[in-house]
């Protein structure tokens, strides 16, 4: 199914992806993209875009969504970038979720450490100078 036909059959696709005015809110190749996303989305929910936009607790929506994309093998960051554009959804379609991240934001801290280790030292870069 092609993103216009998408936008025929769906009131909360036309919402997300469409301005008050009729302007689109997204490039094609965004569009697209989100498309493709929603199609996961229904895949692990059983749920077309209209009943995902009205459900009950969209914060137990978007968990069953990432445990549906962990059980997938990506890194993390990629279960994560998939989740994103539900924010955009829910939020434009009259919706808010409490969790950001789906549960499952990187550490930052463990982020930092790993970069510590693999970065050089000012102390490092100096020896490497002299020894060139």
């Amino acid at each position: 199914m092609e993103v216009d036909e998408w936008l025929k059959r769906y009131e909360s696709i036309r919402n997300w992806f469409i301005k008050p005015n009729g302007e689109r809110r997204y490039t094609p190749a965004t569009e697209k993209q989100y498309i493709e996303y929603m199609k996961l989305y229904q895949q692990f929910t059983g749920k077309t875009p209209d009943e995902l936009a009205n459900c009950e607790d969209v914060d137990k929506m978007r968990g069953i969504i990432a445990d549906g994309l962990r059980a997938k093998p990506l890194k993390i960051c990629s279960v994560t970038y998939r989740l994103h554009p539900l924010n955009s959804f829910w939020r434009y379609n009259g919706r808010r979720t409490n969790d950001v991240y789906g549960g499952i934001r990187p550490d930052l801290r463990f982020r930092i450490e790993r970069l510590r280790k693999w970065s050089p030292t000012e102390m490092e870069l100096k020896e490497r100078k002299t020894e060139s």
